[in-house]
C-alpha cells in the first residue's frame, strides 16, 4: 500500500486485529468462566457504552439474548442520569475503550449504587475503576478512530455468550482470526473502488437486523477518519423515510451477510439502483444486483458476522481519509478551529 495510508495508526491497527483476536481467544478462560457464572445468575443484563462502544453494547445484547439471557443495551449517559430500576439481582456491563470517559465512569457508579454487579470491558492498561470485575481486551489504540477495541469487546462478549449457552458460537470462534486475514487480503480492490469515488459523494451505510449496528459503526468511522457526509442505519429505517432523501450519485454501502434480511436487502438494492445511487455490498451480492461491486465475507454464524463485516468498513474509512488528505488519527484536533472548540469539553 502507499506510504500515505500505511503510516496512519488507524491502518496499522486495523491490520493487527486478526492477531488481537487470536490472543483473546487463547487467553486463560478462568476469568471468563467466573463472569459467565455471575451473568447466569442475573435477573437481566444491561450493557452500556458511548459511540462505538454503544454499538458494541447493542451487538453484545444480541449475543447474550441468543444465550437465553434477558439483555438490553443502553447509552452510558442515559444509564448515568435516568432511572432504570436497577437492583441487586441485575448485572451491568460497561464497555469503554480507555475507561476514562465521564459517563462511562458514572454508569459504573450508578450500577454500584443500585447494588447491581458490574463488569467492565475495556482496553489493556485502562484505569476503569469500580466494576466488580474487569475484562481487558487489546492494547490501547494510538488512533482516535477506534477499531481494535471495538472488535476486541465483541470477541469477549461472544466468548461469554458461548459459555452461557449460545452453542453455535463456540465452534465458530476459533476460525475468526484466519477469516479476518482472508477479508483483509481483499483490501486492494476496496482501496481502488474508494479512490474512484467522487469527492462530493454522500455515503449511506445500511444492514439488516444486528448488522444495522454494523452500518452505524461504518458510517461513524468514515466521519471520524475522513470528515465525510455519511449516515448509517438499519434496512427498515432506510425504507421508512431516509431513502427518499437520497439523490442520484449518492453511494449505498449494503452490509449483507447470510441471514433473515437478505430478501429485504434485495428489494432495497433494486430500489437504489432504480433511483440512480451507487451500490457496494459487503457479504453476499444482493439478489438481482450480482453485477454490483462488493467484497465477499467468509461463512460464519450471523451472530458473529459483524466482526467480519466491520473490517472492510474500517478499511474504507482509512482509504477515504487517504483520498481526502485527512488525518484519521487526530479527532481533527490538528485543526486549530476544531481543537479550540473541542478541547474544553470533558468527554
Amino acid at each position: 500500500m502507499a506510504e500515505a495510508i500505511t503510516r496512519s495508526a488507524l491502518y496499522r491497527t486495523i491490520q493487527r486485529q486478526p492477531s488481537d483476536w487470536q490472543a483473546l481467544l487463547a487467553q486463560d478462560s478462568a476469568a471468563l468462566d467466573t463472569v459467565a457464572a455471575r451473568l447466569a445468575g442475573a435477573r437481566r443484563v444491561l450493557l452500556a457504552g458511548i459511540g462505538t462502544s454503544h454499538h458494541a453494547a447493542q451487538l453484545g445484547a444480541f449475543l447474550l439474548r441468543a444465550a437465553g439471557r434477558e439483555a438490553w443495551a443502553v447509552a452510558s449517559p442515559d444509564l448515568a442520569v435516568y432511572p432504570f430500576g436497577l437492583g441487586p439481582n441485575d448485572a451491568v456491563i460497561v464497555i469503554s475503550h480507555r475507561g476514562t470517559k465521564r459517563y462511562s465512569v458514572q454508569a459504573v457508579e450508578r450500577a454500584k449504587a443500585a447494588g447491581a454487579w458490574c463488569l467492565g470491558i475495556t482496553g489493556q492498561g485502562s484505569p476503569l475503576a469500580g466494576p466488580g470485575q474487569v475484562l481487558f481486551t487489546v492494547p490501547q489504540e494510538q488512533s482516535s478512530t477506534h477499531t481494535a477495541s471495538y472488535t476486541g469487546a465483541l470477541i469477549v462478549l461472544a466468548q461469554l455468550a458461548a459459555r452461557l449457552g449460545a452453542a453455535e458460537l463456540g465452534p465458530a470462534l476459533p476460525a475468526l482470526p484466519d477469516q479476518a486475514r482472508e477479508v483483509l487480503r481483499q483490501e486492494g480492490a476496496l482501496r481502488a473502488w474508494t479512490q474512484a469515488l467522487p469527492r462530493a459523494t454522500r455515503l449511506v451505510y445500511t444492514g439488516g437486523g444486528l448488522n444495522g449496528w454494523t452500518a452505524l459503526e461504518g458510517a461513524l468511522k468514515a466521519k471520524e477518519a475522513a470528515y465525510v457526509t455519511a449516515e448509517g442505519m438499519a434496512l427498515e429505517t432506510l425504507l421508512h423515510g431516509p431513502l427518499v432523501g437520497l439523490e442520484p450519485g449518492d453511494q449505498l454501502i449494503l452490509v449483507n451477510p447470510a441471514g433473515p434480511f437478505q430478501d429485504r436487502a434485495a428489494e432495497i438494492a433494486s430500489a437504489v439502483r432504480g433511483i440512480g445511487l451507487g451500490l457496494y455490498w459487503i457479504g453476499l451480492p444482493p439478489r438481482g444486483a450480482e453485477d454490483a461491486p462488493g467484497l465477499p465475507l467468509p461463512e460464519t454464524p450471523e451472530l458473529l458476522s459483524p466482526l467480519l463485516a466491520v473490517l472492510p468498513l474500517q478499511l474504507l474509512a482509512a482509504y477515504l481519509a487517504e483520498a481526502r488528505g485527512t488525518n484519521p488519527d487526530s479527532f481533527r484536533l490538528d485543526v486549530e478551529t476544531y481543537a479550540r472548540a473541542i478541547k474544553p469539553i470533558q468527554l
